[in-house]
């Protein structure tokens, strides 16, 4: 349903036409996006894990997948990475994560960590400690590469998330994330 059959409001009365037509136009979204969240559910996605120098290798056991569903041109999304239990690299680079489509803000996309839009959230995952929980902001790095950001204490700048530095990576070890933001 195109956002431009909704009914808008006019003319001097629009206090007593308000109740009726916002009723219509939520009887309208709720008949386009209802079926949509009963029946079709989240759609399941592979993504891909890059980074800005050689790639990482997740190992046996090991993904990077993420779930969605959209509402009009708003995209709601959940995604992980998890290195597996052996045969892993943490490659070398900023953490890229790349999607099978892509993502539009008012605010460009860039590599840049400091201007890049802020499209959501995440945490990182250690095996071995819970001191490696560390929480994360999901930022738009290209209309279809996420980056993340990792923020050390109040004052403290975000900081890509990538090979070393951030964390030391090791088996089982991952993030989870989420984001909402418009598909282009």
């Amino acid at each position: 349903m195109p956002l431009d059959t909704l009914q808008t409001i006019a003319g001097s009365q629009f206090i007593n036409a308000f109740p009726g037509l916002h009723a219509a136009n939520c009887d309208s979204i709720d008949d386009h996006a209802g079926p949509c969240l009963t029946s079709d559910g989240l759609i399941a996605i592979n993504t891909e894990l890059l980074c800005s120098g050689p790639n990482p290798t997740l190992g046996a056991g090991g993904f990077s997948v993420a779930k969605y569903y959209q509402i009009f041109d708003q995209v709601f999304m959940w995604g992980q990475f998890r290195f597996g239990t052996s045969g892993i690299s943490a490659g070398g680079g900023v953490y890229v994560i790349q999607l099978p489509f892509s993502l539009t803000s008012l605010i460009p996309p860039t590599t840049n960590m400091a201007a890049a839009p802020v499209i959501g959230t995440g945490s990182t995952y250690d095996a071995n400690a819970n001191a490696g929980r560390l929480p994360l902001t999901v930022h738009l790095r290209a209309a279809n590469h996420l980056m993340f950001g990792v923020r050390f204490s109040s004052g403290a700048a975000n900081r890509e998330l990538r090979d070393t530095g951030t964390l030391t990576w090791d088996v089982n070890d991952g993030i989870t994330w989420n984001l909402r933001a418009k598909r282009a």
